[in-house]
């Protein structure tokens, strides 16, 4: 009797064939927890900011170089992970990217000077800037096709729900325990959780198939989604492929004008989370209120970015999310500008920083949607690398011009009435990429344009 031929089967058809399971939610919910800790540890400078300033008697925008020398971190260990992650895997680079950080912001208790802070968070981006993106990429190949956009919705509340709590976290320590408490928080939670995403991850399985020769170990996983695959399958993965730096192929075969468009987009989008991440709650003290209240007034920003992007989930794939998201930053550009009339109010500027928080993050969640994808498997993790890259470019831009507004002694008002332009600026991008898009839907990662 002749040994059975390995039963060949499209990896995409797979997955998306299965619902949802208890399996892929369980990796969805440790994607999200990364994210939590990642934007913690992103924006606790911005709330530990105003305390900072006062304990080290700082001058009026000191401290936007560490603001933008911590982003341009992130943005070095996001342009070297993605292509990293997209040759061996996206479950390692997550990991180191995780420990890295989390020893940054331990390593941050201990600065002592405004230059020592800023070498410690540029060393702390360099893990921030690996991990969010590989986390994306996993759901996003991880996911079925027909709940993809709720599961990287859910993830990306992660962001959110990071930045909240660290508000809420330094309004609590902040009176009792000084900032460094802040940075001790964030340095813990990621290396406690660390061992349980070596347990509780998979590696891709759309990367797996893309290295070749590795059947058996996406039986392995997609066994955890459905016991009835057959253990000795043949998986077929009928998707472009490439070879030489991935960074080329964003340019290639059409893809150069969405790319420079959702850069653009992300660009925009990014200089308004990080400059209002980086100086809302200074700017609201300066405006008059009081040290907790200046800070709450930065975590209701992130309330109503929760809000957003759980929205954006919802309506990905219902409607045109390029007009949505046009819309979207109109309505940003709209808050901003209720935000510096204001200022000074608590109730008023709590109100209007959580609708501008609802329209720019949920916007995040559109363009990071975009940039996932609009990618082949082979270039998804550098896509989001790069994509999120340009959003760091951003993050440094954005802290580092309010910081030089600032300093030029501009008030509170004017410096946030500034932020309606970028808002306009990525309206007319995502427009102009929807116009020049339009026969492209969202796909699953084994279609994917």
């Amino acid at each position: 009797m002749g040994l059975k031929e390995p039963t060949d089967m499209e990896l995409s058809e797979v997955i998306d064939a299965r619902p949802l399971g208890a399996f892929q939610v369980r990796v969805a919910l440790l994607c999200a927890l990364v994210l939590i800790v990642d934007a913690f540890d992103s924006t606790s400078i911005g709330f530990v900011a105003p305390r900072l300033s006062a304990v080290w008697h700082l001058a009026p925008g000191a401290l936007g170089p560490v603001f933008a020398w911590g982003f341009f971190g992130q943005l070095l260990g996001a342009v070297i992970a993605g292509p990293v992650a997209d040759r061996l895997g996206r479950k390692a680079v997550l990991i180191v990217g995780a420990v890295e950080f989390g020893l940054g912001a331990l390593a941050t208790t201990g600065a002592y000077s405004l230059e020592s802070l800023l070498v410690l968070r540029l060393i702390t981006g360099l893990g921030l800037g690996a991990a969010a993106p590989n986390a994306l990429a996993l759901v996003t190949e991880i996911s079925p096709a027909a709940r993809r956009s709720l599961m990287l919705a859910l993830v990306l509340c992660g962001m959110t729900l990071g930045a909240a709590s660290a508000g809420v976290v330094a309004a609590r320590l902040l009176p009792q325990y000084g900032w460094t408490s802040v940075f001790a928080v964030g340095g813990i939670l990621p290396l406690v959780l660390a061992p349980l995403l070596v347990w509780g991850l998979p590696e891709s399985p759309y990367f797996l198939a893309i290295a070749g020769n590795r059947d058996a170990a996406i039986a392995r996983i997609l066994r955890k989604i459905d016991p009835a695959v057959p253990a000795a399958a043949h998986f077929v993965l009928r998707e472009a492929r490439a070879t030489g730096l991935s960074i080329q192929h964003l340019f290639r075969d059409g893809r150069a004008g969405t790319t420079i468009l959702l850069w653009t987009v992300v660009f925009m989008n990014n200089f308004l989370i990080y400059l209002f991440a980086s100086w809302l709650p200074s700017l609201a003290r300066a405006s008059g209120l009081t040290e907790q209240a200046s800070v709450l007034t930065g975590v209701a920003l992130n309330i109503g970015g929760f809000a957003g992007t759980l929205a954006m989930g919802w309506f990905l794939g219902r409607c045109s999310i390029e007009r949505l998201m046009s819309l979207i930053y109109v309505a940003a550009a709209a808050f901003i500008g209720l935000l510096a009339l204001v200022a000074g109010y608590r109730m008023p500027m709590g109100l209007f920083a959580a609708a501008a928080g609802f329209c720019i993050v949920g916007g995040q969640m559109g363009a990071n949607a975009l940039l996932a994808y609009r990618h082949p498997t082979f270039l998804r993790a550098t896509a989001l690398s790069f994509g999120l890259a340009i959003g760091r470019v951003a993050s440094i831009v954005g802290p580092l011009g309010a910081g030089w507004v600032i300093g030029l002694g501009w008030s509170s008002r004017a410096t946030v009435l500034l932020a309606v332009i970028p808002a306009l600026c990525a309206s007319v991008a995502v427009s102009w990429l929807g116009r020049s898009n339009r026969t492209v839907q969202f796909v699953s990662p084994g279609q994917a344009l």
